[in-house]
């Protein structure tokens, strides 16, 4: 197609001058197709997925406390001190001490919570965990960070405490409900009200509470015993 446009064209020029005007054409259309091409290439990537750094959860380690307590200045607005004097807790040689996890993007901390054992006075008792200091930098919110620290909790308390068919309690004031009553933060992942006469609000701040479960493990099916003929 390119070479009949080209041999028609030419037909309009001296003889002398149809190499040369062959050549320009040329040209004309090898610049045309790679710019096509090339914008054709940008519009793909525009339209492609936008890949996000993978967010990594993890146990807190004592060199990461300070970052720690940054995130955590940062998410309450409140003094670094005491936010330092509070994950320092995670690293006491005490019964029930708390347990903090970090959340991390690019190897930078940008979400923190913590949790301890509340109650379990006798074997057989259900246990009752308290979730406390759950914070996200700012720079980093509305990405679901918050809900998946809750999930990774629950889903290590199941795990690593509780045995197969076994249940817990799960209790936390909502902080999120003092300056936002309508906000729905934590019922978005299964938590409720506990009873406000048996567990009154504290500051305005009202109580939460999840039952949690650690699922049995499905049996394997065995074969039959082959009958000998």
């Amino acid at each position: 197609m390119k070479t009949k446009l080209l041999q028609k064209a030419s037909m309009a020029f001296p003889r002398g001058s149809r190499k040369s005007f062959i050549n320009i054409m040329k040209y004309i259309l090898t610049e045309y197709t790679a710019t096509a091409n090339f914008k054709k290439s940008v519009n793909r990537l525009k339209d492609a997925p936008v890949m996000q750094p993978p967010l990594v959860i993890k146990p807190l380690e004592k060199s990461e406390a300070e970052s720690a307590a940054k995130v955590l200045c940062r998410a309450f607005n409140e003094p670094a001190r005491d936010m330092r004097k509070q994950i320092d807790e995670s690293f006491q040689h005490k019964s029930h001490r708390p347990v903090t996890f970090v959340a991390s993007v690019n190897g930078k901390i940008v979400g923190v919570v913590r949790y301890r054992l509340y109650y379990a006075m006798r074997p057989g008792d259900e246990p009752v965990f308290g979730l406390y200091s759950l914070g996200v930098d700012p720079a980093f919110r509305k990405q679901g960070i918050g809900h998946t620290l809750v999930k990774h909790v629950e889903d290590y308390i199941a795990n690593k405490t509780l045995k197969p068919g076994e249940q817990a309690s799960i209790v936390l004031g909502d902080a999120t409900k003092k300056d936002n009553p309508s906000s729905t933060f934590y019922e978005e992942v299964g938590y409720a009200l506990q009873d406000n006469a048996q567990h009154p609000p504290k500051d305005g701040i009202p109580g939460m509470i999840k039952i949690i479960k650690r699922e049995t493990a499905p049996q394997k099916k065995t074969a039959a015993p082959k009958l000998s003929q």
